[in-house]
């Protein structure tokens, strides 16, 4: 069946399909005639359509979020072109855009900054989409708009904020038969324009292995060696309220929000009598609260931005007697631990439209870190920033934009951050050419946090150097009518100084940061899509290469190392207001570099795999209900092959990578009031 599957993709890639607008977004019709021309804000001097802005942004749109594939960001990211997942069962998903991995990608919220993350990656699957409006994705440096961090690329996610209705009432059940359990609440009242609105949340998931058995419903089980999970058991919990109030000339949004999530890792049974085990439970703590104030001085938006951002996680260590199932917290102190990481952040933007289009904006980032595992107990870092652009348009066709970002860091010099953008822009033909400089400095994590358990021996290392990079992009978009979509891109990082995590020279099963060098990375990609009817169909590809000059003793990386991913996706409306998705990618084979015992250095391999979704979506507008149904993972991918026995942060020598939990099934419903 599932070559069959992959015959079919093979015979529709010379067609493909486009994220689309409807002539009804309603019950009564999904009907489909024209490309989805949105509305993005990410990287902007003002909100702008997205075919006109000057960065090639990407869109996953309100229909694609609705197809009841995607409960998180990890899972919505999984399916994008030069996007990878990087997965760790216990740090959680991680990704890589454009060769670049972790911390060079910046994950905003309504531009704010994510933080809380581990081995430089942020936990996606700690981000859900409930009440996501869509998710932008900008490929390349934005380090004159967000500072650090946004060399590799930026994904903004913007939350849904237009309540039409006076009040309303939203249930949402999902079930997924590898034991995922989600149920969320939300409600909204419009009065007089001042919005409010509260949303819970409540993700559970059983845990999974190859050789569980199915139950619908989560039974109690023997404490024997099935208690080992592969994907660990996980709850998460999340509460949000905002108010939202609508003046003429002004917009004011304030919001706090909570989340918690506990990973359970439970241990094999101890010999000889298997009656005891070591277990560990991960507690994550997010606590947000800000503002977003708008207001029009003269017809030209001022924007204030103030976010405080509070996470914590816990780790506690337990000997558990199976025979009683009695914990006893572990005496051993470096198996707890609780770190703390604060960030405040302010952000003034003043924008105006004219012969010249410019921004100007002060920017004001302050981390700070605690816990046992940084160096003394406690450290910080800010950032202090201004930062402009100006946008001029000639003959109506040529674009030009310029921006430019004044840095103080308070630990590290950081240079003047210069970008230049250039764009062609007729109706059927969009020609983009960019040039950015880029700045990080190292984390308070990659300085100071030494990161120790069964599983990962990680050191700071405090004489870390800032990373600096540059970067060019060549794009060229062809749009036939409403029917035929093409896009062309080319990219070239280039960073110095790159961060990266290795092996210590002195102890083989120590990792540590180190300044690896010069990195640099080169790829192409391509999408064509095409709308026939109300068949919408996606093909697309890459081709992308890495290369690491390491500065390090008899270990010289000069070769670019090649990998490439191919999409197929389709949607189709398949009966009235009901609608059929398929999502496809193959995932090549990733070749990457070894160090052996004797200091030499060979090229090794991460098999490909191929990722296959389904999903089918009805609108039942008498009830005002949403369905879906699908398959996750049909072709059943768990694991590949992965060659990295004595290279990973990981004292394991499995030679294998998760990929997925196998092939499921889910349903989930929608009722609103």
């Amino acid at each position: 069946m599932s070559k069959k599957i992959i015959l079919f993709f093979v015979f529709i890639s010379h067609i493909a399909f486009s994220q689309i607008v409807t002539k009804k977004d309603t019950g009564s019709s999904i009907s489909i005639n024209k490309f989805l021309s949105e509305v993005v804000v990410t990287g902007q001097i003002n909100p702008i359509n997205q075919k006109n802005a000057i960065q090639n942004i990407k869109i996953i749109g309100a229909k694609e979020l609705k197809s009841g594939l995607y409960n998180n960001l990890a899972e919505a990211l999984s399916q994008k072109l030069n996007v990878q997942l990087i997965q760790d069962n216990v740090l959680g998903s991680g990704l890589k855009m454009q060769g670049l991995a972790g911390q060079n990608v910046k994950i905003l919220i309504d531009e704010i900054p994510v933080i809380g993350r581990l081995n430089g990656n942020i936990d996606l699957s700690q981000i859900n989409l409930e009440n996501i409006e869509r998710i932008e994705i900008v490929e390349g440096p934005l380090s004159v708009n967000y500072g650090t961090d946004a060399l590799a690329g930026t994904i903004n996610i913007i939350t849904k904020k237009n309540y039409a209705l006076k009040k309303s009432l939203a249930f949402k059940s999902y079930y997924e038969s590898i034991g995922r359990y989600n149920n969320s609440f939300s409600i909204s009242n419009n009065n007089n324009n001042i919005i409010s609105i509260y949303e819970l949340e409540r993700n559970y998931f059983d845990g999974w292995s190859e050789n569980d058995k199915f139950n619908f419903i989560p039974k109690k089980t023997i404490a024997d060696t099935n208690r080992v999970h592969t994907w660990k058991p996980k709850e998460q919990i999340s509460n949000k309220i905002q108010w939202i109030i609508n003046k003429e000339k002004s917009r004011s949004r304030y919001y706090i929000n909570h989340f918690y999530e506990k990973i359970t890792n439970r241990g094999y049974p101890r010999g000889p009598y298997f009656e005891s085990a070591f277990d560990d439970y991960y507690y994550t703590f997010r606590r947000n609260a800000g503002a977003d104030l708008n207001y029009k001085v003269n017809n030209n938006p001022l924007r204030f931005l103030l976010s405080y951002n509070d996470y914590k996680r816990i780790k506690s260590a337990f000997i558990n007697e199976l025979t009683t199932l009695t914990p006893t917290l572990l005496n051993d102190l470096s198996a707890q631990d609780t770190s703390v990481f604060k960030l405040l952040t302010t952000k003034t933007t003043f924008s105006s439209e004219g012969l010249f289009d410019y921004q100007i904006g002060l920017d004001f980032q302050k981390q700070i870190a605690k816990g046992k595992r940084l160096s003394d107990g406690m450290q910080e870092q800010a950032d202090y920033a201004a930062f402009c652009n100006l946008k001029t348009v000639m003959n109506n066709y040529f674009l030009f934009n310029t921006g430019l970002r004044l840095i103080y860091n308070t630990k590290y010099q950081a240079p003047l951050i210069p970008s230049l953008s250039f764009m062609y822009n007729s109706k059927k033909n969009k020609l983009r050419i960019s040039f950015a400089k880029g700045f990080r400095a190292p984390t308070l994590k990659e300085l100071f946090f030494d990161f120790v358990d069964i599983n990962h021996n990680i050191i700071g290392n405090d004489k870390l150097v800032a990373e600096e990079s540059k970067n060019y992009q060549l794009s060229y978009n062809y749009i036939y009518n409403t029917t035929l979509d093409f896009d062309l891109s080319l990219f070239q990082n280039k960073i110095n100084n790159k961060i990266d995590l290795t092996s210590n020279s002195l102890q083989n099963d120590v990792y540590s940061y180190f300044n690896i060098g010069e990195f640099e990375s080169k790829g192409i990609s391509s999408n064509l899509n095409f709308i026939y009817k109300k068949i919408n169909l996606t093909v697309g590809g890459s081709y992308i290469g890495i290369k690491n000059n390491i500065n390090k003793e008899n270990l010289i990386l000069n070769d670019f190392l090649y990998s490439s991913e191919f999409i197929a996706n389709a949607t189709i409306n398949i009966l009235k207001a009901s609608r059929l998705n398929l999502f496809f990618k193959y995932t090549g084979k990733v070749p990457f570099y070894l160090e052996s015992i004797d200091n030499s250095v060979i090229t090794s391999y991460r098999d490909g795999y191929q990722l296959l979704n389904a999903s089918c979506n009805k609108y039942l507008s008498k009830y005002n209900i949403d369905l879906s149904l699908g398959i996750k993972n049909i072709l059943n991918v768990i694991e590949i092959s992965n060659y990295t026995e004595n290279t990973s942060v990981h004292s394991s020598t499995n030679n294998n990578l998760s990929i997925g939990y196998g092939r499921s099934y889910f349903a989930s419903i929608k009722f609103k009031l």
